[in-house]
């Protein structure tokens, strides 16, 4: 991330985007207010390393475990419930 020149990226994330949902470490932000977009952005270059390291392992994990193959299996669980 140029803004971190080679320290560790933080995902600033559109609150208005379906991943957001899943992605609950990734910093939300309002693309409509500047107030918000320029809050989010603070924070992210802000971020201590630890900080910004850690999140982009969890969105990692989470992005590999919440997959195509764990949604199917949700949605059938649940239709099988149902």
């Amino acid at each position: 991330m140029a803004a971190k020149n080679g320290s560790p990226g933080v995902l600033v994330l559109s609150e208005f985007t379906g991943a957001a949902i899943e992605l609950d470490e990734a910093l939300r932000t309002h693309p409509y207010s500047a107030k918000s977009m320029l809050d989010a952005i603070a924070r992210a270059i802000d971020m201590p390393e630890h900080a910004a390291q850690a999140q982009m392992l969890a969105l990692g994990r989470r992005v590999q475990s919440a997959n195509l193959a764990s949604w199917t299996e949700e949605i059938m669980a649940t239709l099988k419930a149902a």
